[in-house]
């Protein structure tokens, strides 16, 4: 007897097919397959480190920034770590003006050194945050689509956007949940992030916003590393101080090491030791840890509209010209 299928009706086997399909990103694989076969030079592949010892993040956003890299070419990163949490204006680091800013707080704006590195005046906290590139967020992991970063130093804020499907990140989720630290060979295409990820106080005027997007199982592969990942949770604050009425601050955080409450107080504890008052932006998607007045959840889901950021924005620059 013969049985045929139209692969247009609904059928438990052709349903069967399509889940496996979809679930493990298929077309994005054997698209990669095909390349890796007739187009393998149209690969850009970037190595955490080269043989120079030169840093992949580095390599990637000296490419972006000069047009080497452009949306829809195909990007193969290779032994990078993977942080789940993201930067706060991704590539900023590593321009020329960034360093400028990074130079002139570690010059002139060191307030004392301790174990991990020093602490910064407000001056110095703003020139690492706003314009060095200093400043990571953690975006919520319940979308379809996660945004996480791939980087070769472990610090978040010199890395790699990602953004790739819910069961990849349930995959390396897991892997933290063990407290496992994990490396990855991962390929994907760059695209544009959605502006839904976007907001006044993360974005970067300089910079193309874009991101690796991962659409298949398949195209990562997770391994055992023994780096560990650094944050930095950030926000920004009113003061007291007429001369200076806002500032930024921020702490390193490691992910594997250290409680997130831990670095909630000592940013709490630096505001309060530097005439600091209203706290307005939080870091984290999830909870707003810091009661700040422009929540991260609120930013992104539109809560919050732009034109009263703008409304805010315009009363700071009028109480910084009070202070002239």
């Amino acid at each position: 007897m013969q049985i045929n299928i139209n692969p247009f009706e609904s059928n438990p086997g052709w349903d069967f097919v399509k889940t496996i399909y979809n679930y493990y990103g298929l077309k994005d694989y054997v698209e990669f397959l095909y390349y890796d076969q007739f187009k393998k030079e149209k690969i850009r592949e970037i190595e955490a480190y080269d043989f120079d010892n030169r840093q992949g993040d580095k390599i990637f956003w000296r490419e972006i920034m000069s047009g080497d890299i452009i949306r829809g070419d195909k990007i193969r990163l290779k032994n990078f770590q993977i942080s789940p949490w993201f930067p706060r204006k991704a590539g900023l680091y590593w321009t020329y003006e960034a360093a400028i800013a990074r130079d002139q707080a570690n010059r002139h704006h060191v307030e004392k050194r301790i174990s991990k590195g020093c602490v910064y005046d407000v001056y110095g906290k703003t020139l690492m945050t706003e314009l060095g590139g200093i400043g990571t967020v953690n975006f919520r992991k319940d979308r379809d689509f996660v945004l996480i970063t791939a980087t070769a130093s472990g610090n978040t804020e010199e890395g790699i956007p990602i953004i790739c499907r819910q069961n990849i990140w349930k995959d390396i989720e897991a892997e933290f949940q063990k407290g496992n630290r994990i490396e990855v060979d991962v390929q994907g295409t760059l695209v544009n992030i959605n502006r839904d990820n976007d907001s006044f106080f993360l974005r970067s005027s300089s910079l193309p916003k874009v991101a690796v997007h991962v659409n298949s199982l398949l195209n990562i592969q997770l391994k055992a590393s023994r780096l560990d990942i650094n944050t930095t949770p950030w926000t920004i604050f009113e003061t007291k101080d007429r001369w200076s009425p806002y500032g930024f601050t921020y702490v390193t955080h490691n992910i594997f090491q250290e409680e997130i409450t831990d670095s909630k107080k000592w940013i709490i504890e630096y505001i309060e030791t530097h005439n600091g008052k209203t706290i307005l932006t939080d870091f984290d998607e999830n909870i707003n840890h810091l009661s700040a007045v422009f929540p991260l959840n609120d930013v992104t889901n539109g809560t919050i509209l732009t034109k009263e950021i703008l409304r805010y924005t315009q009363k700071i620059l009028r109480d910084f010209e009070k202070g002239r």
